[in-house]
């Protein structure tokens, strides 16, 4: 019992983990860049900013539904630790 409880809690962990680094990539990323010109070096690109902005949602589109089945699981985890320790007390 002791073992499934630490196999869970790893699992719980290693969702936790992955949910964390699909978000880091988000803002590793600008979604816009400076002119590399001199002249405008401080002004925005923004000439392709519709094709960025709809390659961004998509990618947080996607990352939110693989964040969401990871959150399912994390929420299945939750509710049999819940089971598990209350074995471990009535057993216990």
């Amino acid at each position: 019992m002791v073992h499934t409880l630490e196999s869970r809690l790893q699992s719980a962990k290693d969702n936790v983990e992955q949910i964390q680094k699909i978000m880091a990539m988000w803002s590793k990323a600008p979604l816009f860049e400076r002119f590399e010109d001199t002249k405008k070096s401080s002004l925005l690109n923004l000439t392709d900013r519709d094709d960025r902005t709809k390659k961004r949602y998509e990618e947080i589109t996607s990352h939110g539904t693989k964040i969401h089945q990871l959150l399912l699981v994390l929420h299945r985890i939750a509710a049999s630790l819940s089971i598990l320790g209350t074995q471990l007390v009535l057993h216990g």
